[in-house]
């Protein structure tokens, strides 16, 4: 019950921070709809023609005051505000990063007006979200979203490479896929580089090994294929390697036996084969090894993690095996689990509350209990998924409890199927931010149950099926950050409840 609690806690917080969102730029629309235009007389205020008394009159800008009539930078680089001119190396760093911007970040994600700290020529360069700016240079580039960008990393990195001071970058949770550049050796004072998250594939690049500063190297939770190269062990500062859940495949280099200064080694769910080397359970200082998922041994015993001889809803640790509805709703979830989370993501043997064989159900992650019944399913990752939300839905439609299910920020595409209608006890349903692509079916419309829809930052397009009108106990919409066309259905007079409608566009 507990968990239940602190899950309707955390799902009540996130549902009013969008609602929160949504009441700022619907306010601000309609202040600049009903704003008078400038160039406008205002009724009982003298025409701009008219001098006032004691006032004189002046055709020349005023001093301090910028000329409306000068053409604006093409970069926010050559404005004051944004970088003392007499900076030339913060400059230089400054254009780099812009460089950047307008390659990678299409969707404005990074230059949202709405954001204090958003990239451009209203803000301080050491003011931008993600910067860091130590004795006039730029030292870190840190960039996290779940919200997807249509740039290519492969492409944008190497525009990074003029950031000679650079120390750490990182840039995560973005899935708009690629591969990794061998361009990536090009910046020798990084200690920290982390690309986890952002669906690139092919191989890693020897190039890396050029990095000898590093101290911390995450490439995990991408589609990365091929060989581990040998050529890491020139990273002879590194502390932390991370390459877990992609799709390596061969062996350990017994080269990774150099790294002396190894404190962790992650490479968890991959298709590595092979004996571990001898040399790498000798590293003096290596206190966590995450081989699991994998098909390795040591002097001939496995370390092949293939699971139980059962399934987990078998055991008496995970489900009572006397609550048979129970049971069943485990069965479902593990369905679910089996075809949608290849990666390993709800089975990470380093979190507490994961989805198996040693954690009772109502502690899996996401997870809510309700009088023995599943009521919730919340999970919320930047890590990304190789399953499809298009095939693993439909099997939750056994879950005939549940009340809230929210799925967001996978990123692994596909549809919304039509089965999604199939909940009819859904309170609320979020599919936020998991790259979804084709229209909004109109079998939405059966979930009448409904106060809380929420498909913002998709790839849907076509119309808003008028079958949304069903859901009468609607109060919020969200469908914003999409490609759909913004025809409001007349239908929508017969939401009488809803709060809030949320439907801006992406470009």
């Amino acid at each position: 019950m507990a968990s239940a609690l602190i899950a309707r806690c955390l799902r009540k917080k996130r549902w009013s921070l969008l609602v929160f969102a949504a009441i700022v730029l619907a306010a601000l629309s309609i202040t600049r709809s009903v704003l008078p235009q400038s160039d406008q007389p205002q009724p009982d205020e003298p025409q701009s023609a008219q001098s006032q008394p004691d006032e004189p009159q002046s055709t020349q800008p005023q001093p301090d005051e910028p000329q409306s009539d000068q053409p604006q930078p093409e970069s926010p680089c050559e404005l004051e505000a944004v970088v003392p001119q007499d900076q030339g190396e913060l400059k230089a760093d400054c254009e780099a990063l812009w460089e950047f911007f307008t390659n990678f970040d299409e969707h404005g994600i990074l230059d949202d007006p709405d954001l204090p700290d958003a990239w451009g020529r209203n803000t301080p360069l050491h003011e931008w979200h993600g910067i860091a700016v130590v004795n006039n240079r730029v030292e870190e580039l840190f960039l996290l979203t779940h919200t997807g960008s249509s740039g290519s990393i492969s492409e944008s990195i190497p525009l990074l490479s003029r950031l000679d001071n650079l120390r750490w970058l990182e840039i995560e949770g973005f899935g708009s896929g690629g591969t990794i550049p061998p361009e990536i050796g090009e910046f020798p004072n990084l200690r920290g580089l982390s690309l986890q998250v952002n669906n690139l594939s092919g191989s890693i690049p020897p190039e890396v090994g050029q990095l000898t500063n590093l101290i911390a190297l995450n490439f995990g939770y991408n589609n990365l294929t091929g060989l581990i190269p040998p050529e890491l062990a020139k990273l002879n500062k590194l502390e932390y390697l991370s390459l877990y859940a992609n799709y390596l495949e061969g062996s350990i280099p017994p080269e990774l036996g150099q790294l002396t200064n190894l404190r962790e080694l992650h490479l968890f769910n991959n298709r590595l084969t092979g004996v571990i080397p001898e040399g790498i359970n000798q590293i003096p200082n290596l206190e966590i090894l995450s081989v699991e998922g994998n098909s390795l041994s040591v002097e001939g015993n496995s370390l092949s993690v293939e699971g139980n001889s059962e399934p987990p809803c078998e055991l008496e640790a995970v489900v009572p095996q006397d609550q048979e509805e129970l049971k069943a709703d485990c069965e479902a979830l593990w369905e679910f689990f089996t075809n949608f989370d290849e990666h390993g993501i709800l089975d990470d043997p380093d979190s507490p509350d994961a989805w198996g064989w040693n954690t009772p159900l109502h502690e899996w992650h996401g997870i809510a209990v309700v009088n023995n019944r599943v009521e919730e399913l919340f999970l919320l990752t930047h890590t990304g998924s190789s399953g499809s939300i298009s095939e693993s839905i439909p099997l939750l439609s056994r879950l005939d409890s549940l009340r809230w299910l929210e799925i967001e920020g996978f990123g692994s595409g596909g549809t919304i199927p039509p089965e999604i209608g199939e909940f009819p006890n859904l309170r609320g349903l979020s599919l936020l931010g998991n790259n979804l692509s084709g229209s909004i079916p109109p079998e939405v419309g059966q979930l009448t149950n409904l106060i809380a829809l929420n498909f913002g930052y998709n790839n849907l397009t076509g119309l808003i099926p008028p079958e949304l009108a069903r859901l009468t106990n609607l109060e919020y919409l969200l469908l914003h950050e999409n490609h759909l066309e913004i025809l409001i259905p007349p239908e929508f007079s017969q939401l009488t409840n809803l709060r809030e409608l949320y439907l801006s566009k992406i470009d």
